[in-house]
């Protein structure tokens, strides 16, 4: 007897189509009334995060250090995986060794 897939347990989330999500379709998960209404708002805020974290000692900062901060402030786990797939795409910031954050944008 098989279990229950894991998702179909999650309740979704106001303003995200959370399917999707799972599906890996991040980019359309996006409404107006959602606190980051595109991936660009969400990469933003991320960058804004990740340079909070960053010295000029130790460049880097952890994935699970801004997740923890970008959820406190209201956002989702589709927003968060959305801004980080359009920060990495438009060369913000890279991702090393899976949870290693090194920004690239200057501005």
């Amino acid at each position: 007897m098989s279990s229950p897939c894991i998702w179909e347990s999650l309740e979704p989330q106001p303003g995200i189509a959370w399917k999707e999500v799972m599906l890996g379709n991040s980019r359309k998960t996006f409404k107006p009334d959602s606190k980051y209404p595109t991936p660009e708002a969400a990469a933003l805020a991320l960058l804004r995060i990740y340079r909070e974290h960053v010295t000029e000692e130790w460049p880097y900062t952890y994935t699970g250090k801004t997740n923890y901060a970008f959820a406190g402030g209201g956002g989702s786990l589709a927003e968060y995986r959305a801004g980080i797939e359009y920060g990495v795409e438009h060369g913000w910031f890279e991702i090393e060794a899976g949870s290693r954050v090194k920004v690239l944008a200057k501005d």
